[in-house]
């Protein structure tokens, strides 16, 4: 019987179906910060399970930044019996079923797995195949949720320093509150560090910024902004610490458009831009897009800007600022 119940798990055919569509797998924590050479462990939990005797979990993850070490049985099934355990660099399959215990229902833990952090980087976890089965040898497809690692250097290494910067606003005199962004350094994957600008000169300062290179975004809303394609870069180092001034374009009434469920940002002045200015005109509020230099009412200085710069884009004006990473 039990060699007969494991077979029938391990090739029951797609029509051997139970009930499983509240059912989760999922990677926990779903998101995790470590440092390199630290060991640590994450674990695969279900959610909402219905009849579940045995699994078969398939998940891979980055070699190069993660060093699988070991595995063992969560609480949720007893007295397991693995049928496939296959480990290879980037890849771990477990397939286990219980012997001679009741299908278990509701919450707990499948796995828990130890990983080392082997190499800076994110990593994902990534869930490639979940199939959950009943004494009787059905099988089901869960929904699942993903995980990711970031293993990083050990900030007490690196030397930190405070950044300082100057932005403007084209149309405004008022330049506080533009939001300044590093992503992960490139070497130690510290970050990411973040800042608002103040009224003063200069009027950005990022203390406590480990030395890396990082890439820099600014978004700011009716304004061209540095978005991740441009890939602009900043060396934080003992000599580089003042970053290159700049001035935000404006006219960008339209600075995000909806696309395949979701904002994508739009970062070229057009007719769009022009035609929502248009259509806003003379109204005021503190909400109204078409009111590009941020005045409180649109009106003929909107107008005046978008024509101005009808046709830039944020590679046109920003091509000469900070270095490509």
């Amino acid at each position: 019987m039990l060699l007969l119940s494991i077979i029938v798990f391990v090739v029951s055919s797609p029509q051997t179906v139970f009930g499983q569509s509240g059912t989760l797998v999922l990677v926990e924590p779903d998101s995790r910060t470590v440092t390199k050479n630290q060991i640590f462990v994450i674990q695969i939990n279900i959610e909402n399970g219905i009849s579940v005797s045995g699994f078969d979990i398939q998940l891979t993850y980055d070699p190069a930044i993660l060093s699988f070490q070991s595995h063992s049985a969560g609480t949720y099934l007893s007295n397991l019996y693995t049928v496939v355990k296959r480990i290879e660099p980037g890849f771990v399959q477990l397939v286990m079923v219980q012997i001679a215990r009741p299908e278990v229902n509701g919450d707990g833990t499948l796995l828990t797995l130890t990983f080392e952090g082997i190499s800076n980087g994110i990593s994902l976890i990534q869930l490639n195949h979940v199939e959950l089965a009943d004494s009787q040898g059905a099988t089901a497809f869960p929904i699942v949720a993903n995980g990711s690692i970031l293993v990083h250097s050990d900030p007490a290494s690196v030397p930190t320093r405070t950044v300082t910067g100057s932005f403007s606003l084209q149309g405004q005199s008022n330049a506080s509150g533009i939001p300044v962004e590093f992503g992960y350094g490139q070497t130690h994957w510290l970050g990411p560090y973040s800042g608002l600008t103040t009224s003063g000169s200069p009027n950005l300062s990022l203390p406590n910024v480990a030395e890396d290179t990082y890439p820099v975004t600014i978004s700011l809303p009716r304004y061209l902004n540095v978005h991740e394609g441009l890939s602009k870069g900043f060396i934080v180092s003992s000599t580089s610490t003042v970053m290159p001034p700049l001035m935000l374009y404006g006219g960008n009434a339209v600075w995000r458009t909806w696309v395949d469920g979701a904002w994508q940002p739009d970062n070229i002045i057009n007719a769009a831009d022009v035609s929502l200015v248009g259509a806003q005109y003379l109204q005021s509020g503190p909400d109204l897009d078409g009111d590009v230099n941020y005045s409180g009412r649109v009106d003929i200085f909107d107008l005046a800007m978008v024509g101005a710069n009808y046709g830039l884009t944020s590679k046109d004006v920003y091509a000469t600022w900070l270095s490509v990473h």
